[in-house]
């Protein structure tokens, strides 16, 4: 019963993730804002300005990154 409970749960929870529309996007994004974080102080970040402000995917692939990488301390 316990497992049967927690694989609802889970499933519940995966349902809440939300996947890109455009995974190509994404990951143009994610890399692009993980380079950043390992850039030189004073240098501008590396982010396609157009695309960062018209495609969520990027967006949202750039934020994740910056949060992500960030915390390691650099590109992963």
């Amino acid at each position: 019963m316990k497992n049967t409970a927690i694989a609802a749960l889970s499933l519940l929870l995966l349902g809440c993730a939300s996947t890109p529309s455009d995974p190509v996007a994404y990951q143009a994004g994610y890399s692009d804002g993980c380079e950043s974080t390992a850039s030189t102080p004073g240098v501008p970040p590396r982010r396609n300005e157009a695309y960062y402000k018209q495609n969520p995917d990027y967006r949202s692939g750039w934020r994740a990154a910056q949060a992500n990488c960030g915390a390691s301390g650099g590109r992963r």
